[in-house]
Protein backbone atom coordinates (compact mmCIF):
# COMPACT_ATOMS: atom_id res chain seq x y z
CA UNK A 1 0.00 0.00 0.00
CA UNK A 2 2.48 2.53 0.70
CA UNK A 3 5.03 1.63 -2.19
CA UNK A 4 1.59 2.52 -4.17
CA UNK A 5 1.76 5.97 -2.45
CA UNK A 6 5.50 6.42 -2.80
CA UNK A 7 5.40 5.52 -7.11
CA UNK A 8 2.47 7.95 -7.33
CA UNK A 9 4.08 10.79 -5.52
CA UNK A 10 7.21 10.07 -7.77
CA UNK A 11 5.44 10.12 -10.70
CA UNK A 12 3.68 13.18 -9.82
CA UNK A 13 6.77 14.94 -8.74
CA UNK A 14 8.47 14.04 -12.15
CA UNK A 15 5.39 15.66 -13.94
CA UNK A 16 5.88 18.72 -11.98
CA UNK A 17 9.71 18.75 -12.72
CA UNK A 18 9.06 18.14 -16.58
CA UNK A 19 6.82 20.81 -16.85
CA UNK A 20 8.90 23.25 -14.84
CA UNK A 21 11.20 21.97 -17.05
CA UNK A 22 9.84 23.53 -20.10
CA UNK A 23 8.56 27.54 -20.31
CA UNK A 24 7.42 27.14 -23.60
CA UNK A 25 4.79 24.50 -22.25
CA UNK A 26 3.84 26.89 -18.97
CA UNK A 27 3.38 29.89 -20.75
CA UNK A 28 1.08 27.91 -22.79
CA UNK A 29 -1.08 26.03 -20.25
CA UNK A 30 -0.90 29.65 -18.46
CA UNK A 31 -2.63 31.19 -21.77
CA UNK A 32 -5.51 28.09 -22.21
CA UNK A 33 -6.35 29.13 -18.65
CA UNK A 34 -6.79 32.66 -18.95
CA UNK A 35 -8.54 32.20 -22.41
CA UNK A 36 -9.84 28.75 -22.34
CA UNK A 37 -12.59 29.81 -25.30
CA UNK A 38 -9.39 31.28 -27.72
CA UNK A 39 -8.69 28.59 -30.62
CA UNK A 40 -5.35 29.93 -30.91
CA UNK A 41 -4.62 29.82 -27.12
CA UNK A 42 -6.13 26.17 -27.55
CA UNK A 43 -3.81 25.02 -30.82
CA UNK A 44 -0.45 26.31 -29.18
CA UNK A 45 -0.86 24.12 -25.95
CA UNK A 46 -2.55 20.93 -28.18
CA UNK A 47 0.59 21.25 -30.36
CA UNK A 48 3.27 21.54 -27.44
CA UNK A 49 1.57 18.36 -25.68
CA UNK A 50 1.40 16.38 -29.45
CA UNK A 51 5.07 17.06 -29.81
CA UNK A 52 5.49 16.00 -25.90
CA UNK A 53 3.33 12.28 -26.65
CA UNK A 54 0.09 13.43 -25.03
CA UNK A 55 -1.67 12.45 -28.22
CA UNK A 56 -5.05 12.10 -26.11
CA UNK A 57 -5.35 15.18 -24.42
CA UNK A 58 -3.93 17.18 -27.55
CA UNK A 59 -6.88 15.34 -29.81
CA UNK A 60 -9.40 16.34 -27.25
CA UNK A 61 -7.99 19.94 -27.09
CA UNK A 62 -8.16 20.25 -30.72
CA UNK A 63 -11.43 18.70 -30.94
CA UNK A 64 -12.95 21.48 -28.50
CA UNK A 65 -11.29 24.62 -30.71
CA UNK A 66 -12.73 23.01 -33.56
CA UNK A 67 -16.05 23.23 -31.99
CA UNK A 68 -15.52 26.93 -31.29
CA UNK A 69 -14.08 27.65 -34.41
CA UNK A 70 -15.69 25.25 -37.11
CA UNK A 71 -14.00 27.35 -40.37
CA UNK A 72 -10.07 26.73 -38.59
CA UNK A 73 -8.61 24.92 -41.43
CA UNK A 74 -5.11 24.93 -39.55
CA UNK A 75 -6.86 23.34 -36.30
CA UNK A 76 -8.86 20.87 -38.36
CA UNK A 77 -5.39 19.51 -39.97
CA UNK A 78 -3.72 19.69 -36.59
CA UNK A 79 -6.43 17.46 -35.45
CA UNK A 80 -5.62 15.08 -38.52
CA UNK A 81 -2.05 14.73 -37.72
CA UNK A 82 -2.57 14.11 -34.39
CA UNK A 83 -5.03 10.69 -34.59
CA UNK A 84 -2.84 9.87 -37.60
CA UNK A 85 -0.06 9.66 -34.56
CA UNK A 86 2.14 12.44 -35.83
CA UNK A 87 3.82 13.72 -32.63
CA UNK A 88 5.16 17.24 -34.86
CA UNK A 89 1.88 18.57 -36.13
CA UNK A 90 2.28 22.56 -36.79
CA UNK A 91 4.09 22.99 -40.27
CA UNK A 92 5.88 25.82 -37.99
CA UNK A 93 7.00 26.75 -34.47
CA UNK A 94 3.93 27.59 -31.70
CA UNK A 95 3.35 31.33 -31.84
CA UNK A 96 4.13 33.59 -29.16
CA UNK A 97 2.44 34.25 -26.11
CA UNK A 98 -0.02 37.95 -26.48
CA UNK A 99 1.17 40.79 -25.09
CA UNK A 100 -1.45 41.52 -21.69
CA UNK A 101 -2.42 45.01 -23.52
CA UNK A 102 -3.36 43.35 -26.45
CA UNK A 103 -5.28 40.89 -24.83
CA UNK A 104 -8.96 42.65 -23.68
CA UNK A 105 -9.54 44.27 -27.43
CA UNK A 106 -8.91 40.46 -28.50
CA UNK A 107 -11.81 39.48 -25.86
CA UNK A 108 -15.70 39.23 -27.28
CA UNK A 109 -17.70 41.69 -25.66
CA UNK A 110 -20.62 39.96 -23.95
CA UNK A 111 -24.15 41.21 -23.69
CA UNK A 112 -25.34 42.12 -20.20
CA UNK A 113 -26.49 39.35 -18.44
CA UNK A 114 -29.70 41.57 -17.95
CA UNK A 115 -31.30 44.95 -19.38
CA UNK A 116 -29.25 47.64 -17.47
CA UNK A 117 -31.56 50.39 -16.17
CA UNK A 118 -31.25 53.72 -18.74
CA UNK A 119 -29.74 56.67 -17.50
CA UNK A 120 -31.75 58.96 -15.36
CA UNK A 121 -33.40 61.90 -16.86
CA UNK A 122 -31.18 65.23 -16.50
CA UNK A 123 -32.87 67.93 -14.35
Amino acid sequence: MIWMLAAAMAAALATVRAQAADPALAQARADYWRHPYRPDAINRLAVLLAARGEAGTASLLLSRALLISPGRADIRANLERVRRGERRIASSAPAAAMPAESEDALEPRLPAPWPQAEAPPSR
